[in-house]
């Protein structure tokens, strides 16, 4: 399970990164 957690965190950092980007170029 301690593995899940890491591959949920792993992916939302992911998501993170692609909505901050998607911010940027709508600005």
């Amino acid at each position: 399970m301690a593995n899940n957690r890491r591959l949920e965190e792993t992916f939302n950092d992911g998501w993170l990164k692609i909505l901050t980007q998607t911010t940027k170029r709508n600005e």
